[in-house]
């Protein structure tokens, strides 16, 4: 009898165990503010992406989304409010994002979106749909209207990480300085690094 109820608290701790192991692993590559990725975690899924890449594997994109005006959101209603915003928008992104995409944020206001098995036009569309729920969108007790900047890059097999992101991020700012609100395409190719298109 002994050894059944010994066998039974085993089985119990090692359920607990596991539970308690998964609840650390997601909290480790969350962000606990947008429930979102985190930027750990987003790294070494591009790293795994860029691998496949190289190993003749579809190419993937990103898009670097950054929400225009976020700065005065904070400084007018204060940062809870702010939080607020980065909370409903990041559910706006998982909504309209396809389960095998990683979403994360990637610091502050700046939200990344890693796409296995697509290229850059169909970044573009799913840039486009955020962009159109975002604008139909309120968030947080005050309601507010957000708008954002998109920066897209496909990626190539011969591309490192490092160099996939600075591009990313160069077309993004480039969306910004032209007035925000814009979806920007940039280009990865051998015979002319970081060259950009807008649309």
């Amino acid at each position: 009898m002994l050894s059944i109820i010994h066998a039974l608290e085993t089985s119990r701790r090692a359920v607990e165990f596991t539970a308690a192991n998964v609840e650390l692993q997601r909290f480790a590559r969350t962000d606990p503010l947008t429930g979102l990725y985190n930027r750990r975690y987003l790294h070494e899924q591009l790293l795994r992406e860029t691998q496949r890449t190289r190993r003749g594997a579809r190419r993937f994109s990103v898009i670097v989304c950054d929400m225009d005006n976020f700065k005065a959101v904070n400084d007018t209603h204060g940062h809870p409010s702010g939080d607020e915003v980065l909370q409903g928008v990041a559910r706006t992104l998982l909504d309209g994002v396809r389960t095998l995409a990683v979403t994360a944020r990637w610091g502050g206001e700046e939200l990344l979106i890693l796409l296995p098995d697509s290229d850059a036009a169909q970044a573009r569309l799913l840039a486009c749909r955020i962009r159109g729920r975002l604008a139909c969108s309120t968030h947080g007790a005050r309601q507010l209207t957000v708008l954002m900047t998109y920066g897209i890059v496909e990626c190539h097999p011969e591309v490192e990480v490092g160099e996939l992101l600075r591009v990313a991020d160069e077309t993004l700012y480039r969306g910004k300085q032209a007035g925000g609100d814009r979806i920007e395409i940039g280009h990865l190719a051998p015979a002319a690094p970081g060259t950009a298109a807008s649309v």
